[in-house]
């Protein structure tokens, strides 16, 4: 029997076979841009400067020197979670099934400022906690 290819594997393979993928050296990102569609673009657009704005608030309760910068970071640390599932996910879902190559180049940036977001609320808590056992 023939082998399969794992799903992850060949939607990776399609990413590196279309323009601005690694296999297709000769393309820019300027034709990848070419690629996105307008009201494509427009989504993205309104999903980075909301996505943004958010992140904006976040880093500005850091360093929480005040109980009421702590609430907003927590609070903020939750609007960013629920963007992320109500807003981010549902756009990189549906690009996904309709542009499949392009999926994780468009929205791998704000992934990647979220994560960040994500990894200075877990250390500020993890100090936070280990300052309270002592």
């Amino acid at each position: 029997p023939p082998a399969l290819v794992a799903p992850a594997a060949a939607v990776s393979a399609l990413g590196e076979l279309t323009p601005g993928g690694a296999l297709m050296k000769c393309y820019h990102d300027e034709s990848l841009a070419q690629l996105v569609p307008e009201p494509l673009e427009k989504d993205l657009r309104n999903l980075y400067m909301s996505g943004c704005e958010l992140l904006r608030h976040f880093w500005l309760c850091f360093p929480p020197t005040t109980p009421q910068l702590q609430e907003k970071a927590e609070k903020m640390h939750e609007a960013l979670h629920r963007f992320h599932s109500a807003k981010l996910k549902p756009f990189e879902d549906r690009v996904m099934v309709e542009f499949s190559p392009l999926s994780q180049q468009l929205t791998s940036h704000i992934s990647q400022l979220l994560t960040a977001a994500y990894s200075k609320y877990e250390v500020w808590q993890s100090r936070r906690k280990s300052a309270a056992l002592r």
